[in-house]
């Protein structure tokens, strides 16, 4: 099976619980899957290996875990600056244009940060 060969971002899971240990988990020893319901009335695939179980990672607090090289530019906004052609200042605060015409507004008090103003010469 390749789709085994694949990774999962997820969160590692103990006695039907999450523990707050979000990783890239590898499919290689897959077991097999079950549902799990981190809250009520929401079910989520649960991922059980020969050495360890995991979850899906659906929160923010995971993600800025997961992928530490993208850069908080608001509340609930994690960049990766890579992809930033330039960032203007409007009227309205910052806005971030990135490859292939996307924009998003940025939060205007990350003036200050030098990977913020790099992007504005």
């Amino acid at each position: 099976m390749d789709e085994l060969k694949y990774r999962i971002a997820g969160s590692r899971t103990m006695n039907d619980k999450e523990i707050g240990e979000y990783d890239f988990y590898s499919l290689t020893d897959l077991c097999y899957i079950d549902m799990f319901s981190p809250v009520k009335n929401y079910l989520v695939p649960h991922y059980h290996t020969s050495k360890i179980s995991f979850t899906d990672a659906r929160k923010y607090e995971g993600a800025k875990q997961l992928f530490p090289n993208l850069v908080q530019l608001d509340s609930g906004l994690l960049v990766n600056m890579d992809q930033v052609e330039k960032i203007e200042e409007t009227r309205f605060g910052l806005m971030a244009h990135f490859s292939g015409g996307l924009q998003r507004e940025i939060a205007k008090n990350k003036i200050h940060m030098e990977i913020v103003r790099d992007k504005m010469r």
